[in-house]
């Protein structure tokens, strides 16, 4: 067997001193991964929670033979041939007719492994559920959890605290955010106006509908990157940053006191008088939660299919040229790599990024066995999830929705509304 050349790769690795985040270690030269070259895949064979067998017709009886056929004449063997020369450069990839099959359906139990039971159990999840695609709205009606995740977990990590704290500190009390209540809170007061002037009210009341309460009552948010589930690089990720990876915290709206002067405005020529009301709002208390979807759609064309690294039954590795897609990935950059169509640019994205990202790998970590289970792991991508959708007409994109944490704030957020009136009345 020829040599094969190695190609580096990261291990999540868990460090002996105390309260030290694990961090990716990269395995590279004589200590790389083996790429394989074989037709297995994914397996994606195993029945889905809750899915029914599938019916199976007898297999026929073969036919009795009716008369003894002559036997062929036998044939004369090829002329052999001499092997093509041996080069002496190690091949690319190893030849591998049947590696350690992996199943779709391990990657719940690979992550509870890993010490990642919220993504385990979001993925248990959406492998349970019927087939249902996310229409990438959140206005939309779509099938949630907001059993699972919680804001006091995801605050544990990294830096989601920081993003937090900058939400409500800064971004509630910003241009944009005062703008949007402002606009909102008239809206409200001109609709109590006509039957009330008692204009003070809480939102607790909508929070039994979340996708209409976010709808009405939401007026912020901050972005989570998953650099910051893990306390950026090279901290490797976390049980969050497996579950929900980028995602936004929102603030809504929870408590709001009016004060003001109440007036009449009279028209004289008009012989009408409107009741009028020079409103300050004041909120003092807002609702913040996590509001993210699990879902595995990619970008429009060309944008290949999304890495998710390289799966076995014991865990998750990734390829360098894995590593350099998903920063990609994340700041918005084509690669064009996987099922894309190839396009003039001056990157080498091929140098930088290993042609086998879509190929098993081995990590040969034993000393003289190869192909061993817990060393080969298979590809994983947003489309290894979709084709397992339509095999089996299950998975379900779902909206996850944090519980609603009530916060009252140090520093009420204080509108100006201006004049407010009803409709004139005859004098």
């Amino acid at each position: 067997m020829p040599d094969v050349k190695k190609v580096p790769y990261y291990e999540i690795k868990s460090s002996s001193i105390p309260f030290t985040l694990p961090k990716w270690k990269e395995y590279a030269g004589a200590n790389g991964c083996v790429p394989l070259n074989t037709p297995q895949g994914v397996c994606m064979d195993r029945l889905a929670p809750g899915e029914p067998k599938p019916f199976k017709l007898p297999e026929p009886k073969p036919a009795k033979p009716e008369t003894m056929k002559a036997p062929e004449p036998a044939k004369m063997p090829p002329s052999k041939q001499a092997p093509p020369p041996k080069s002496s450069e190690p091949a690319d990839v190893e030849d591998c007719e049947n590696p350690p099959p992996f199943d779709l359906l391990d990657v719940p139990e690979a992550m509870d492994r890993m010490k990642w039971p919220v993504a385990a159990k979001l993925a248990r999840r959406w492998f349970s559920g019927p087939k249902h695609v996310w229409d990438n709205s959140f206005k939309t009606n779509q099938p949630f959890d907001n059993s699972i995740v919680t804001l006091e977990w995801a605050l544990k990590f990294g830096k989601v605290k920081e993003r937090y704290d900058e939400l409500i500190s800064k971004n509630i009390y910003n241009v944009n955010a005062r703008a949007l209540l402002k606009d909102l809170l008239r809206h409200v007061v001109k609709e109590k106006f006509g039957s009330s002037v008692d204009f003070d009210f809480q939102t607790v009341g909508d929070k039994g509908n979340l996708v209409e309460f976010c709808r009405k009552w939401q007026f912020q948010l901050v972005n989570v990157s998953s650099f910051d589930t893990t306390g950026g690089l090279p901290y490797a990720p976390t049980d969050l940053t497996a579950a929900l990876a980028n995602f936004n915290i929102y603030a809504a709206i929870g408590r709001v006191e009016f004060s003001g002067d109440r007036y009449y405005k009279y028209n004289n020529h008009e012989q009408t008088k409107s009741y009028c009301a020079d409103l300050t709002a004041s909120i003092t208390h807002i609702y913040t939660y996590i509001k993210d979807s699990y879902s595995f759609n990619d970008g429009k064309p060309p944008s290949s299919s999304q890495y998710l690294g390289h799966w076995n039954k014991s865990g998750v590795v990734i390829t360098n040229g894995g590593r350099i897609r998903e920063l990609l990935y994340r700041s918005g950059v084509n690669s064009n790599l996987g099922d894309s169509p190839d396009v003039k640019s001056t990157v080498n994205w091929k140098y930088l990024i290993d042609d086998f990202l879509d190929k098993p790998i081995d990590t040969r970590k034993g000393v003289v066995k190869k192909f061993r289970a817990c060393d080969v792991h298979y590809p994983v991508f947003n489309k290894t999830y979709n084709d397992w959708r339509g095999k089996h007409n299950r998975g379900e994109d779902f909206v996850i929705y944090s519980n609603l944490q009530y916060l009252k704030l140090t520093n009420p957020i204080k509108l100006s509304l201006g004049e407010i009136c009803r409709s004139p009345e005859k004098m």
